[in-house]
């Protein structure tokens, strides 16, 4: 679950500490420190608004980070390149190649379910 609000994320918190929260951050330091002091799970964040040295800084805390708004395949090869926890993407097939995982015979799906050792439901 991901939100900018600290105190809705804690509240979430206090009622189920297994939840894997995201701080929706915008002011990158502060909000690594924000989700590192209230033990979040990680702070999603535009891949523009951030360097690698601030994952690095996040890493350093416990703070995992996922970047969104690739669009292009240069952003997805910038963002991997961060080295960040995750990213949300719509370039799938090209994130596979990046990666060597994609079968250009079944596509991205296929590809990703065989990478994760898992069948498609029918």
């Amino acid at each position: 679950m991901e939100s900018s609000d600290p105190a809705f994320l804690n509240l979430v918190k206090s009622q189920n500490a297994y939840l894997k929260l995201f701080y929706l951050a915008q002011d990158i330091d502060n909000d690594i420190k924000t989700a590192s002091e209230n033990g979040f799970y990680g702070i999603s964040v535009d891949n523009n608004t951030i360097n690698a040295a601030q994952i690095a800084d996040a890493h350093s805390r416990n703070v995992r980070v996922t970047l969104y708004g690739l669009d292009t395949n240069k952003e997805n090869y910038d963002a991997i390149s961060k080295q960040p926890d995750f990213i949300q993407t719509d370039n799938l097939d090209y994130v596979l190649r990046i990666f060597g995982k994609l079968n250009r015979n079944s596509g991205a799906l296929a590809s990703l379910l065989s990478n994760l050792k898992l069948k498609p439901s029918r």
